[in-house]
This record gives structure tokens, C-alpha cells and sequence, in this order.
């Protein structure tokens, strides 16, 4: 089947299916040889009911520890969020207000707290670090914080 899963070449019979429907979730790499190196390293951190979270940190070691788990989804997600909301920001640091792509953050760290720490405090305050790699420069972003 597996033999089967890497010729790609449309589906045409049930063992292609199969095949597919088998191998994806273990043997699929969506490998881009040409991606261009990342000029930012990003850290996610949130505070809620005196805990400190590294929420990347977190999830990046859970998909370290153990690739079939399903985190590489969640990993991809995050990452992308906060890239797109660097790329688009209005503003050069700071306090972020009413910024439709730190709120798609701020709802995915509530959710994910919420299912893996159990806590389910609405009042969490993000710190996220933007660090360029060339100049070393970082650049923070936060919620608005009571």
C-alpha cells in the first residue's frame, strides 16, 4: 500500500484510495525545498490565574516529543497566525487594540489553555515576542492588559 501511496497520479481504483486513506496521516511531507529562510523567530507567552504559558514552547515540544501525536496542525496554525499579523500590523510595538488577526491569537490561546490546562479564565493577558534574526532586535506585542 505504501509503495502504492507515493506515485501521484490521480485515484483511480480502491487501492489508491486506501493507500492514500493509510499512508497520508504517517508518510505525507509537505516538504518546501526552496522556502526562503524565516527572518523572525516568534514566542508566544500568556498569563492567566498566575501561570506563565509558553504557548509555542509548548506545542512545539509536544510535536518534538512524539511527530504522530497531531500537533504539526496546531504548530502550523499558531505559526501562521502570528506571522500573518506581523506582516499586516498597523502598529511598530506595543499595545495591540481591535487588530482582527491578534484576536484570531488571542481566541486560539484561549482555546487551547482552556482544553489543555483545563483553566477556563477568560482574563489572559498575551506577550508576544518578535525577535529579527539578522539585527537581534525584538519587537513586543501585547493585549490590552487590566
Amino acid at each position: 500500500m505504501v509503495g502504492s501511496y507515493n506515485f501521484s497520479i490521480p485515484k483511480k481504483n480502491k487501492l489508491d484510495f486506501y493507500s492514500s486513506f493509510y499512508s497520508y496521516p504517517y508518510f505525507h511531507q509537505n516538504w518546501n525545498l526552496f522556502t526562503p529562510v524565516p527572518k523572525q523567530n516568534f514566542e508566544l507567552f500568556a498569563f492567566t490565574n498566575g501561570k506563565t504559558i509558553n504557548v509555542l514552547g509548548d506545542i512545539l515540544n509536544n510535536h518534538q516529543k512524539n511527530r504522530l501525536a497531531g500537533e504539526e496542525a496546531l504548530l502550523l496554525a499558531f505559526t501562521n497566525s502570528i506571522h500573518y499579523f506581523f506582516a499586516n500590523r498597523k502598529i511598530e510595538s506595543g499595545s495591540v487594540l481591535n487588530d482582527k488577526n491578534f484576536i484570531i491569537i488571542e481566541f486560539s490561546t484561549r482555546n487551547y489553555i482552556k482544553q489543555k490546562y483545563l483553566l477556563n479564565n477568560q482574563n489572559i493577558k498575551l506577550l508576544l515576542m518578535v525577535k529579527d534574526i539578522r539585527t537581534n532586535h525584538t519587537l513586543y506585542f501585547y493585549n490590552k492588559w487590566q
